[in-house]
């Protein structure tokens, strides 16, 4: 699996509470997007990818992985980071912070994926692209229990859509949503925090992403910049693997 990354603050804001961890050898990758003001925000996605890195560095075995062990073994880092974030929130300092997170996992002709909070999961094959994850927020919570139906471009202009219903730290447990999803070669996964898919719409993150083919850090920087193009209000954060 080749993996590439990119984190930026945007146009608009100075310090940036996104961050982004990932290893080709182990077959990680993941992002995280802070909340809680700057130096909580900072520190709640820091903390979050710390605990991937450390999972998957310290693992004793990377052979023979199947998708259904990997989805576990996510939902066991992202409580693991919860509790850590959690404990650190008590911090007069660090008062209500928290952060989002999205993680993929090589497994045998899969990936998994685990997800709190709106920062998303995306596959791109053969130049189409489909949502992996189901934001946690408040506008995805309307649309799916059915009070309203409209398109993935007015959801992005909903003012509800930052409100988020879970997130890291927040609780002493948390919920994740977890999946196995089968791949081929060639697949490209996108993950990315809101400060991407709120100022790009799917059809031009996959038209990058198939135009840059296997260059990734090309297709990570094309994404970042059209993002900041379009406003850039947000700290903008995307990984790619390809398989």
């Amino acid at each position: 699996m080749n993996i590439a990354g990119l984190t930026d603050p945007g146009r608009v804001r100075d310090g940036n509470e996104d961050a982004i961890a990932f290893d080709e050898k182990t077959g990680f990758l993941v992002v995280a997007d802070g909340v809680g003001g700057h130096a909580g925000g900072e520190t709640a996605s820091a903390m979050a990818v710390e605990a991937f890195r450390l999972g998957f560095r310290y693992r004793t075995s990377f052979e023979k992985r199947d998708g259904a062990e990997e989805k576990e073994f996510l939902r066991h880092l992202i409580e693991k980071a919860n509790r850590a974030i959690h404990a650190r929130s008590r911090e007069p300092r660090y008062a209500e912070m928290g952060s989002t997170v999205v993680a993929l996992s090589a497994a045998r002709g899969a990936v998994a994926v685990a997800h709190v909070g709106d920062s998303r999961a995306y596959r791109v094959r053969k130049g189409k692209i489909l949502r992996l994850t189901r934001d946690h927020s408040m506008a995805d919570a309307k649309r799916g229990f059915g009070l309203f139906r409209r398109s993935e471009e007015e959801v992005r202009r909903d003012p509800l859509r930052h409100v988020v219903l879970r997130a890291l730290g927040h609780e002493p447990d948390v919920s994740c949503d977890t999946a196995v999803h089968a791949a081929r070669a060639g697949d490209v996964f996108l993950l990315c925090t809101d400060g991407l898919h709120d100022m790009i719409g799917e059809k031009d993150m996959a038209w990058i992403v198939s135009e840059k083919g296997a260059d990734l850090p090309a297709a990570a920087a094309a994404l970042v910049a059209l993002a900041n193009r379009n406003g850039g209000p947000d700290n903008v954060t995307v990984g790619l693997a390809l398989l």
